[in-house]
Order: structure tokens, then C-alpha cells, then sequence
């Protein structure tokens, strides 16, 4: 089966230019698992992965912000390009992670994270 005949009408028909995009869940995981992130977790438990726990990319200090807060960022950011375009996308350094954790928290990445 095609990307194309795995992906809703709906999402087939959005603008793709690369980076950032939106998408209907179930397109967004082609039938595969959601992982949980978990925010306000202790920093003992967030630097666990230092001894070996795979814990680094599920879970952040800070905490969330309210639904209305992460939407209205996730929202101006699309809409503007925010830095998540096609142009400015970086798998390392500016990516989809990136994105939801920024409309999440407020917080940008740095390359330290």
C-alpha cells in the first residue's frame, strides 16, 4: 500500500511543503503505537538515561502548559511558518520534537537537550 492510499482524503489534501505539518492521527502514526511524553517529571527520574534507562525522550522537567496555551502557539506557528517550514527544517537541531515541545512548555531546545 502508498503513502497515499494509507493517508486520509483530508490530510492528502493539505498544503505539503515539508516540515511541520498537520495531520489526522491516524495518518500521523500509519497504524503504529502512540508514545507517551510525560511532562513535570523529578530530574533524578529525567536523567535517568545517563545510566542506561531509556528514558531521555519520553519525559521533561518542566511542566505543560494549559491546552488553550499549547494550541495558541501551535496555531501561530503554522500559520507563520514559526521557524518549522520546509526552509528552516533541521532533523537535529529544528525538527518536529522541537516544535511540540516548544507549544508544550513555551521552552525552546537548544542543541544541549
Amino acid at each position: 500500500m502508498t503513502q497515499a492510499q494509507r493517508t486520509c482524503i483530508a490530510c492528502r489534501e493539505a498544503e505539503r511543503e515539508g516540515g511541520v505539518v498537520i495531520s489526522c492521527l491516524d495518518c500521523f502514526t500509519e497504524g503504529d503505537n502512540i508514545c507517551l511524553f510525560v511532562y513535570s517529571v523529578p530530574r533524578w527520574f529525567r536523567n535517568m538515561w545517563l545510566i542506561g534507562t531509556p528514558t531521555q525522550h519520553t519525559c521533561l522537567v518542566e511542566a505543560e502548559d494549559p491546552p488553550e496555551t499549547v494550541l495558541r502557539r501551535a496555531n501561530n506557528l503554522l500559520a507563520n511558518h514559526g521557524g518549522f517550514s520546509a526552509d528552516s527544517y533541521d532533523l537535529v537541531t529544528n525538527n518536529c520534537q522541537h516544535f511540540a515541545i516548544y507549544c508544550k512548555t513555551g521552552r525552546k531546545l537548544t542543541r544541549f537537550d
